[in-house]
């Protein structure tokens, strides 16, 4: 800026010279009379005049287009300028932790989509540390959780009149929607999310005008409407081999408590036929490897028994499995203490004892 100045200036001089401004004038040594001889002879000052103006034109055309191009000197050049960094503090607070539900919220009163799409992203990536940091449970492993080892002394009872119950039991048997299942059968409430029921169809269930047979049908499809669609059922009607039943192609297989699996376990059920003779060791531990939470056990035949060794394979397959066990007999009870009882018993279920001539 300062050399700029410097030039300017030089330019200004030079001009000023070349119009006549800044220089003494000159003064001739002629003697007075000379002076005044030549008074006459002096030419006019107009040319003079016109020399100053035009002069004047040229120093002010000059010093505008200095001051021009000193202002095109000084601009900023156009494109990357300079850049001017200033320190600045940056305050970031936590955010609070999200309020984590069971379902995402939707639409609110004074919310729109976008919103509520935001606001459920957000949620998902809050919990992304304890998805990593923990290992995550499995879906399956709450709606079918690992059964535990049913303690204390089998309940024993006696039924004598049959009256099925309303389905699944009263009311208050239904569990909570995802929870366990609480349902019923001849009295004894079993409950879990997983139900194998173990049904005798030996020739003898056609005894009494076959009314065995359709009471232990009846109660079963009732026992069967406590189910929601988170729980399984499997049926298994035996008599010297095992029939399973099988809405999907896979016979060993748990089925889901739908509406639709209960309408095929419906016409299952009613086509079954008493026949044959008893074989109750197949048939339960094929129920065994399903592995359900509850098995209920109903026979008729007290002969052929199951020996010791037999029901302590059975208790030691079992492994947390409970087992009710529930007894068809005629009259009153011939004795206190059989292999259902036993089993009832050691695997924390309950044992009772139905007399099907009071049917």
């Amino acid at each position: 800026m300062k050399a700029t100045a410097a030039q300017a200036g030089k330019v200004l001089k030079v001009l000023m010279e070349a119009c006549g401004f800044g220089r003494s004038p000159r003064l001739s040594a002629s003697t007075p009379g000379t002076e005044r001889a030549g008074e006459g002879d002096r030419p006019s000052d107009g040319p003079r005049i016109h020399l100053t103006a035009w002069g004047l034109s040229l120093l002010c055309h000059g010093v505008l287009l200095v001051f021009v191009g000193l202002s095109l000197r000084e601009a900023p050049p156009k494109g990357t300028t300079r850049e001017y960094s200033t320190v600045v503090g940056i305050a970031i607070r936590p955010a609070p932790p999200p309020d984590v539900s069971m379902e995402p919220q939707g639409l609110t009163a004074d919310g729109s989509e976008e919103e509520a799409r935001t606001s459920h992203e957000a949620l998902a990536i809050s919990g992304l540390g304890d998805l990593i940091g923990q290992p995550s449970e499995s879906p399956l492993a709450r709606v079918l959780p690992e059964a535990t080892l049913g303690a204390g002394r089998a309940q024993t009872g006696e039924v004598t009149p049959f009256s099925p119950g309303p389905p699944g039991g009263s009311p208050d048997l239904r569990g909570e929607p995802g929870g366990k299942a609480r349902v019923r059968l001849f009295g004894i409430v079993g409950e879990g999310y997983k139900f194998v029921y173990v049904f005798d169809r030996s020739d003898s269930m056609n005894w009494f005008e076959q009314r065995p047979l359709r009471a232990a049908k009846a109660e079963l499809l009732a026992s069967l409407e406590g189910l929601g669609e988170t729980h399984q059922f499997q049926i298994i009607f035996y008599n010297h081999e095992p029939l399973v039943f099988n809405p999907a192609g896979h016979p060993h297989r748990l089925a889901f408590g739908t509406e639709e699996n209960k309408r095929r376990a419906q016409r299952f059920v009613e086509s079954v036929v008493a026949s044959g003779g008893t074989r109750h060791m197949e048939a339960l531990l094929l129920a065994l490897n399903m592995r359900p939470d509850v098995i209920f056990f109903l026979t008729d035949a007290d002969d052929p028994q199951l020996t010791d060794a037999q029901v302590d394979t059975i208790v030691r397959r079992a492994g947390g499995i409970t087992i009710h066990t529930i007894e068809f007999g005629y009259g009153p009870p011939r004795r206190s203490d059989n292999f259902l009882t036993r089993i009832a018993r050691l695997t924390g279920g309950q044992h009772v004892y139905v007399d099907v001539s009071r049917l």
